[in-house]
Order: structure tokens, then C-alpha cells, then sequence
């Protein structure tokens, strides 16, 4: 048994008006309708609520409502467009700059606000976190953040037992943002790099600073530091001081000479070094 179509009366599908079913003259699912201009007819109910019909076609010979200048969400109307497609179209020109055809009806109802533009505006803004990672153009800081997040983090990684192996660690913040290394360090003075104050400390504010090569080589674990007449600094800064070659130094430390002998004696003729009178 057909299931029967439910009853429309009283209701309106564009400019019909439902006026009651009418199952006598076409079976059940047709309903009589009165349009806004006084026409009736016989029209079948999934048609109305589908939309397939909203009218007599008096709604076609109504005058075209002038949209130029007016605004839709990012469209403006230039102009209207002549086409050979049914409907009324406009030429648009979206607030980004692209020019389009657009269906009247599509503007009025708010099927269409743009080109397209705000819905990539929206992605960007939600994939964009700093622009600092770009395919073969990241930056330099990105770069020294993603090598010390290595280092410290992956064991496979070759310098991983010289960093996180030995319990160098790396502030939270830097962990889970690059956008927060680069407020706290800025960015990178020209030849320089990444240096930790105090070797064994993590990387973090505290304790990392933008270092020279030379300014970094002074600060590692293989650094000799000698303490003269109260003063402490590197082989290499006294070897700069003293005028003397840091191999020389670096020998004579090596056949366990006084900090004294070290530094002050005088370098003899003979290629090979005596041991200082004890």
C-alpha cells in the first residue's frame, strides 16, 4: 500500500501557497496551489518541498533588483553579467581582489561571501606558527633550535652522549617552542653560536648567550685553566698574554711544570725542553 503524502495546507513554498491535497485528478502526493499572483495549480508535493518550483513564472517577468555597489559579505557588485546560463548573475570583485560571475540568489541567500580567500585565511592561521621552518628557506635560529633539541633529545643522534647522554637537559619552554627560543635569545649575531655558560648546565635563559667560535672554544671540557698571581684564565688567553705559543704551554703542563714555570720561564735555545731545577 503507497505510503500517502503528508498534508501541506497552509503552508508556503516560495510565492505558492498550499491551498489542500488534491488526490482525485493526479493520485496521492499532489497538492492544489494558489500563487502569489492569483494562478492555480496542481503540483506535486516533493516538488514544493524540494524547491523545484517557486512560482507560476510571474516571478520571472518581476523587474531585476538593481545589486551594483551593494556588498555581500567580501563581494562587491560591479556590475551584472550577461550569460547564457539560467539565472541572473553579477560580476563581483572579492575584497582580495578577485573578480568573479556570481548568482544572484547565491549572494542574497549567503551561499557565497567570497572567493575562497577567507576560508585559506582561516587554514593559514591555523597551520602558520612562525614561519621560521619554510622547505629549503628555514632560518638559522630554527636550524641551531632543531640541533640542540637533537642532541639532547635523540639517542641515535651522534652527539646525543656528549649532551643528553650526560644529562644536559633543555628549559620546558624551548622544548615545545621555537617561538619562545627565538623571543629569548633574539636572533643570531653574524658567526655566531649557541653557547651554555656553564658546560654543565641545561640550555636555557640562564645559561646560553650567542658566543664566537673563539669566544665558545674558551669555554668547553677541554679547556686548561690555570690561577696565577690570583688571576684565573684559559691556556689559550694566557698564550695570547704572555706572547708564547699555546704547544709550548700546553707541553710544558704536559711534563707537569709549576703554574710558575709555565708562564714565566723563558723559552732556551735547545729545541728540547728541560725539566725546572728542583
Amino acid at each position: 500500500m503507497p505510503r500517502s503524502a503528508p498534508d501541506l495546507t497552509g503552508q508556503t513554498f516560495g510565492y505558492w501557497t498550499v491551498i489542500s491535497p488534491d488526490p482525485s485528478r493526479h493520485g496521492n502526493g499532489y497538492m492544489l496551489c494558489r500563487c502569489r499572483c492569483g494562478t492555480e495549480r496542481i503540483i506535486q508535493a516533493s516538488m514544493l518541498r524540494r524547491g523545484k518550483t517557486q512560482s507560476c513564472a510571474c516571478r520571472k517577468q518581476e523587474p531585476i533588483m538593481d545589486l551594483t555597489d551593494k556588498t555581500f559579505g567580501r563581494w562587491k557588485i560591479l556590475s551584472q553579467a550577461s550569460t547564457i546560463k539560467p539565472g541572473i548573475y553579477w560580476i563581483c570583485q572579492c575584497s582580495c581582489g578577485i573578480i568573479r560571475r556570481v548568482r544572484g540568489t547565491a549572494l542574497r541567500h549567503g551561499a557565497s561571501k567570497n572567493c575562497g580567500c577567507e576560508r585559506r585565511i582561516r587554514l593559514h592561521k591555523r597551520t602558520y606558527k612562525h614561519g621560521e621552518a619554510k622547505h629549503r628557506k628555514r632560518s638559522q635560529e630554527y636550524g641551531i633550535w632543531a640541533n640542540m633539541k637533537q642532541r639532547c633529545l635523540n639517542p641515535d643522534f651522534d652527539s646525543y652522549r656528549y649532551y643528553g647522554g650526560r644529562g644536559i637537559a633543555i628549559a620546558p619552554e624551548w622544548i615545545e617552542s621555537f617561538s619562545q627560543f627565538l623571543h629569548d635569545m633574539g636572533r643570531r649575531p653574524p658567526r655566531a653560536t649557541l653557547e651554555r655558560i656553564d658546560n654543565n648546565g641545561p640550555y636555557s635563559l640562564a645559561n646560553c648567550r650567542w658566543a664566537t667560535r673563539a669566544e665558545q672554544s674558551r669555554n668547553t671540557r677541554r679547556n686548561i685553566w690555570l690561577t696565577y698571581e690570583g688571576r684565573t684564565q684559559c691556556l689559550q688567553d694566557w698564550s695570547v698574554e704572555i706572547g708564547m705559543a699555546y704547544t709550548t704551554l700546553f707541553g710544558r703542563i704536559q711534563r707537569r711544570w709549576s703554574v710558575h714555570d709555565t708562564l714565566k720561564k723563558p723559552l732556551q735555545n735547545s729545541r728540547k725542553h728541560k725539566y725546572p731545577s728542583q
